[in-house]
């Protein structure tokens, strides 16, 4: 946190779930500061929390993929979550929102971290932030149903921004604004420049009062902000989590980073960079890099200079790397081999003891048949790497292309179930079962079963709740699709799916892949014969002098006058 000087002047007040810290270096500033800042915390909060009823953000989550028109505020800030999304390649995704939610962070952190009981659901990945649509010029945002956003990556960094240049425009003087570990600098810093201390193991009860620093920065103008999996972590059912999420799983990111602080020209810039780091792990320190933002050691003490680019330090929760089981390095200089007690083996040198004329071409041929075999080999391991995939996501599409055609006769129904008497719906599905291979059943609130018998399964209770889904079923799949608006409660549509059709032209396909992968095996054999042929013939010759040669100097000079 900064430290005081003598024409500094501070006040610290709860805000966004965390602290909120105003500090000038005039201390007749410090009324206005504050009160610019509470109302910039104040309408940031109202556009962008995901706790709040009337927010904009709750507004633009609850609209089932209508547009919804929005502030300047908050089209601002979701344009700013959504550029860190693509400066990210998606690692910084707001649309987290339904992945927090299933991890129980669904309500304020205080009241939220109180439930420790097992999750009800499991993980969602991110909806996809290359989905969410912003018209910034008529001011309306249009996010897919089912998607929820979540700005709390990049909200809290704004405000910052925003606050900072606000005061500093207002009141002429120099100003830190600290937003739980998010800050930026604006105006003519004090003679010693914002010291700021860094904690790399602060949680979410600690205060600014308790933290002990670790490391010191001196920074004089733009951002710096701290991301951390210690601020925001719960526990529930035994399992440990946080709230930086990896969007492909939904998860709490398993980083080897447990803070990491950023410095960069905007409180923005730096955050989208420490939030990355985390998300990015090991492969952080190369990209920060790239960034120009080299990493700093644990317990030094820089300053930011525009020559060099922004300073970031980071603590590592661990700095080993642990190689995969088993492997050791073992290459030693000049070729050296070791026994398996580590000591160095003997060299041994091939002895040419045969003088025959053939003899080249007869050891020529075991170098072809291994070069064959290795062929072979590689060619066999190519091709069942390429086709085994290949044929699952064949059987895979076979199955997807049952399931929707299932569905689509499922959902058909559902208008003559709300619209037909049942003997003429009876008659109807009758006719259906007849001419299909996916037979229909239905089930009338009323108790009545029509078309195909099948049990009342568990599948078809929760489907009465309204939900429509496809499930297992002994023998194949059943698709299940809720009919509501009837009286006495809800009808379900049950499509059943044999597993002949879930696997229909999927042997033939799999037979179609196996006489491919044969033909190719077969050409990679021919082109490595010749190829073998094109290396070998030289050696052979080569060898058939040496031999000829050889023979020459024995007649020339028999063996007991050499």
């Amino acid at each position: 946190m900064p430290s005081e000087a003598t024409t500094i002047a501070a006040r610290t007040f709860p805000a966004l779930g965390t602290f909120a810290t105003v500090l000038v270096a005039e201390p007749d500033a410090l009324a206005p500061a504050h009160d610019l800042l509470a109302a910039e915390l104040d309408a940031v909060d109202l556009a962008c929390s995901r706790f709040r009823a009337d927010s904009e953000l709750c507004r633009v989550n609850h609209a089932r993929g209508r547009p919804v028109p929005v502030s300047p505020l908050f089209a601002e800030a979701l344009a700013v979550a959504l550029d860190a999304a693509e400066l990210t390649d998606g690692d910084v995704d707001p649309t987290c929102g339904q992945s927090l939610v299933r991890l129980g962070y669904d309500r304020d952190f205080i009241q939220g971290r109180r439930h420790t009981g097992p999750l009800r659901q499991p993980p969602m990945p991110a909806g996809g932030w290359r989905r969410v649509r912003l018209d910034l010029k008529r001011l309306e945002v249009r996010v897919p149903a089912g998607v929820w956003l979540d700005l709390g990556a990049t909200a809290k960094a704004l405000a910052a921004d925003r606050a900072a240049s606000a005061i500093q425009a207002t009141t002429g003087c120099g100003v830190l604004v600290d937003l739980g570990g998010d800050l930026r600098v604006a105006g003519d810093p004090p003679e010693e420049g914002w010291r700021v201390g860094i904690a790399d193991d602060a949680g979410f009860d600690a205060s600014t009062a308790s933290i002990e620093p670790r490391q010191v920065v001196m920074i004089n103008d733009g951002g710096l902000a701290t991301s951390s999996i210690l601020g925001r972590a719960w526990r529930r059912g035994g399992a440990d989590l946080h709230h930086i999420i990896d969007p492909s799983t939904g998860r709490p990111v398993p980083s080897c980073w447990r803070t990491v602080s950023v410095a960069a020209a905007s409180c923005v810039d730096a955050n989208i960079a420490s939030t990355a780091a985390i998300l990015r792990a090991e492969r952080a320190i190369g990209w920060l890099d790239g960034l120009r933002l080299p990493l700093a050691s644990s317990a030094t003490t820089a300053r930011s200079s525009p020559s060099r680019g922004p300073l970031p330090v980071a603590s590592r929760l661990r700095t080993s790397c642990v190689a995969p089981s088993g492997c050791r390095h073992a290459s030693r200089p000049g070729g050296l081999r070791l026994d398996p007690d580590g000591h160095e083996a003997p060299r041994s040198i091939p002895a040419t003891c045969t003088r025959s004329a053939g003899s080249g071409s007869n050891s020529a041929r075991p170098h072809e048949t291994a070069h064959h075999l290795l062929v072979v080999a590689t060619s066999s391991l190519v091709l069942v790497s390429f086709l085994v995939p290949l044929a699952l996501v064949l059987r895979t599409l076979a199955a997807d292309r049952a399931i929707s055609a299932a569905t689509a006769q499922a959902q058909s129904m559902a208008p003559l179930v709300t619209t037909l008497e049942t003997s003429n719906l009876r008659l109807t599905v009758d006719q259906v079962n007849a001419g299909t291979n996916t037979p229909v059943t239905i089930f009338l609130p009323s108790g009545a079963e029509l078309g195909q018998p099948a049990p009342v399964s568990p599948a078809v209770l929760l489907a009465r709740n309204g939900r429509s889904f496809s499930a297992e079923a002994p023998g194949g799949e059943q698709v299940l699709v809720a009919v509501q608006g009837l009286t006495g409660g809800t009808a379900v549509i049950r499509t059943f799916v044999p597993e002949s059709v879930l696997r229909h032209g999927v042997t033939r396909a799999w037979l179609l892949l196996g006489e491919v992968g044969l033909l190719l095996l077969v050409l990679s054999v021919l082109v490595a014969d010749q190829l073998a042929r094109s290396l070998v013939r030289p050696l052979t010759a080569l060898a058939q002098a040496s031999d000829r040669l050889a023979a020459a100097s024995y007649e020339i000079c028999p063996p007991g006058r050499r």
